[in-house]
């Protein structure tokens, strides 16, 4: 035999040795995986109808992941709690009503997600899960969790959200290491002022509660990145809002704010910022420090003129003004240049100045039906030779309409009657 043959035949043995040795670890079919039962580490049995489960599970002493979500569980079956190596247990989409005190026996487990269920009791057993860095609660019935929740010290990522929660624990706020905090469609009407300890954390979301305001420690959350409060009944805001630095999305609608604090123009790294369905009538000049906004929202409030501070804020690509009471463009107002969709549907406009319209080359969406008054197009609008779509209502006359489709033959003008 030669050396290069017998360096062939070596290296078919080592592949052949490996795949041998390489077992198949997750599972999907429940007999397979008893009948392999040291071998399984991860098993998937979502969606296969199970109410129950049989006592020969416990042979899976090696199960490092269990999911049992989309079945018919009642509650977490007991041969679970057997299972010493588990890290991770999902059973989302059942009908399971609580949780035990026994789930306290599973130290080893990392990730726990029982969302969508029908729980509406969590035993003080969870809080002895110190491993812990997933909780999924979302969906359920919870009207309080336990106070030992704080014991969970590794926890970094706690979904509460859609429950009926009236309040959190204080010892909520011992969960430094929390980054992602969803409390959304809850019930909540106030927020304590240790909401500030959370230094890690990345996203917050009490979205849908009943918060009218915000504690001024929510400035110390340096390393937020989405701040979500829509569908609140905020009225104000605190000025420590614009100590969040790294803030990227700052999610407001649906609240009844009349004012936005001028530290908001400290948010520099800010990219999204939805203030729509509010009570605004006017924005501050320092809004022209968002240096980075690619979207900004405020249809539905008060406003009764294109706020200055937009002209500045050349990093703007969707801009809203729809459903407002705007009356006039100021003279000399430049849209920004880099904006690629401006709405301006359902305002008070009556006539539009060229040079509001000169510097939008990007322009692709333009939205000016709703102006019932308007009848007339300034002349810089059929230079947009970007422009893909305008919607315009039937009051524009006719000759307006004939001369921007001269000019601009690829666009869709839309007529709203």
């Amino acid at each position: 035999m030669t050396k290069r043959s017998f360096l062939m035949l070596l290296v078919l043995v080592v592949l052949f040795s490996c795949k041998k040795q390489t077992a198949k670890i997750h599972y999907t079919d429940l007999d397979e995986a008893l009948i392999n039962a040291k071998d399984v580490k991860k098993l998937s049995l979502v969606g296969q109808g199970f109410y129950k489960l049989p006592n020969a599970f416990e042979k899976l002493k090696n199960l490092q992941e269990l999911n049992l979500s989309g079945n018919k569980f009642s509650s977490i079956p007991d041969v679970v709690y057997t299972l010493e190596k588990l890290e991770k247990l999902i059973i989302n989409g059942n009908e399971i009503i609580w949780i035990p005190e026994k789930i306290g026996v599973l130290k080893n487990l990392k990730t726990l997600n029982v969302s969508s269920n029908k729980i509406d009791f969590l035993s003080d057993g969870v809080c002895k899960l110190t491993q812990l860095q997933e909780l999924g609660l979302r969906g359920n019935k919870l009207k309080k969790i336990p106070e030992d929740i704080g014991n969970l010290k590794r926890l970094k990522e706690l979904d509460l959200a859609h429950n009926n929660l009236i309040h959190i624990p204080e010892s909520i706020y011992k969960l430094v290491n929390l980054e992602e905090l969803e409390l959304n469609g809850n019930e909540l009407e106030y927020l304590p002022n240790s909401i500030g300890v959370f230094q890690k954390i990345h996203v917050l979301d009490f979205s849908k509660n009943k918060l009218k305001e915000l504690p001024e420690s929510i400035g110390n959350l340096g390393k937020l990145w989405k701040l979500d409060i829509r569908e609140n009944q905020l009225e104000t805001l605190p000025e420590t809002i614009g100590n969040m630095r790294n803030l990227h999305q700052l999610l407001l609608e649906k609240n009844k704010l009349k004012t936005i604090p001028s530290s908001i123009g400290e948010l520099q790294n800010l990219e999204r910022l939805f203030l729509n369905y509010n009570n605004i009538e006017s924005l501050p000049e320092s809004m022209s420090g968002l240096s980075n906004i690619e979207t900004l929202d405020l249809s539905h409030n008060g406003i009764t003129a294109i706020p200055k501070a937009l002209e500045n804020i050349y990093s703007l690509i969707n801009l809203d003004l729809s459903d407002n009471e705007i009356q006039h463009i100021p003279n000399n107002f430049c849209f920004p240049s880099n904006l690629r969709v401006l709405d301006l549907y359902n305002n008070k406009l009556e006539s539009l100045t060229n040079d509001a319209f000169s510097k939008l080359d990007y322009l692709k969406d333009l939205s000016l039906f709703g102006n019932y008054y308007l009848e007339k197009l300034p002349d810089s609008v059929q230079h947009l030779s970007e422009l893909e779509k305008i919607s315009l209502d039937s009051e524009i006359k006719a000759s307006e309409i004939d001369r921007i489709e001269k000019k601009l033959p690829y666009c869709k003008i839309k007529v709203i009657h």
